[in-house]
């Protein structure tokens, strides 16, 4: 993960499944998420796993 500003390969158009927890914030582009349709990642002192984005209905659980 990196700040916003270091992210030059999000462009505006980008869509993106958002998550906050407390003061932190994620965007995961949904392009990156149409194909690997898994999240492993680390929030503040939280480390989770969501494996439960459907690319055809851009439903995410």
């Amino acid at each position: 993960m990196m700040p916003l500003d270091e992210a030059g390969h999000l462009a505006d158009e980008d869509q993106v499944v958002g998550l906050r927890i407390g003061n932190e914030v994620r965007a995961y582009r949904l392009k990156i998420l149409n194909y690997h349709q898994v999240v492993n990642d680390r929030v503040g002192v939280y480390w989770f796993v969501w494996q439960a984005f459907y690319p055809h209905t851009l439903v995410a659980h």
